[in-house]
């Protein structure tokens, strides 16, 4: 009985030991990375200048599931993303650490280099859709 029991437990811990070594899903691992804005809609206008005079805006996706974008006009900003599948399509959340009030749904859609951003769940951000480019790594 006492080898039994000592045969389970050193099998759970094995099993729970190696599945922190699995990889995260396919599109949360493309995901991962740095990525520039490219282009931003606001209602279908093309709204880019406003929104990125400098160029110089971006996402940052960590395989901990935090991020950091920044860019001019608005500085940075850092918190926890969140990759689900739903019926809708793949939706990521964006809780960020400037509070509630700024955090965001987007429905995205991954193909190579390009990920498009779409908003979700709120009038305010299903005005806007976002296209960026993965940089180099």
């Amino acid at each position: 009985m006492n080898c039994s029991v000592n045969l389970i437990i050193a099998t759970l811990t094995i099993i729970c030991f190696m599945s922190g070594f699995q990889d995260p899903p396919q599109p949360a691992r493309e995901l991962v990375g740095r990525w520039n804005m490219r282009e931003l809609y606001e209602n279908g206008n093309d709204v880019t200048n406003e929104h990125n005079p400098a160029g110089n805006r971006y996402a940052v996706f960590n395989e901990d599931g935090t991020f950091e974008s920044g860019g001019d006009p608005y500085g940075k900003n850092s918190g926890k993303w969140l990759l689900e599948e739903t019926p809708e399509g793949l939706l990521l959340y964006l809780d960020s650490d400037a509070g509630s009030g700024d955090d965001s749904y987007w429905l995205i859609t991954l193909e190579g280099k390009n990920m498009q951003w779409r908003g979700a769940r709120s009038e305010f951000t299903k005005r806007f859709v976002v296209n960026l480019t993965k940089a180099d790594s």
